[in-house]
């Protein structure tokens, strides 16, 4: 995977995880004059969608391209 793919994957999965943080704190009396706050948090299930997609996306990348066995794998994490 390109770099400059990685590093867009990486923002649309901060994007959506941001999405679903801006979900939860509607849920809280301190958002319920933020019209901002609002907005944001009418998009947390499909942000979770979204994260949980890509993140699968990345983790079949790595299986089939990367680390071929456990010890690089290992390492790599670490």
């Amino acid at each position: 995977m390109k770099q400059q793919t990685s590093l867009y994957l990486d923002a649309i999965r901060i994007c959506a995880a941001i999405a679903v943080f801006f979900s939860h704190i509607t849920r809280e009396s301190l958002s319920a004059n933020n019209p901002i706050i609002l907005f944001l948090g009418q998009f947390g299930q499909e942000g979770v969608a979204v994260f949980f997609v890509i993140s699968g996306i990345v983790i079949a990348f790595v299986a089939k391209e990367k680390e071929h066995d456990l010890r690089s794998f290992i390492v790599a994490r670490l």
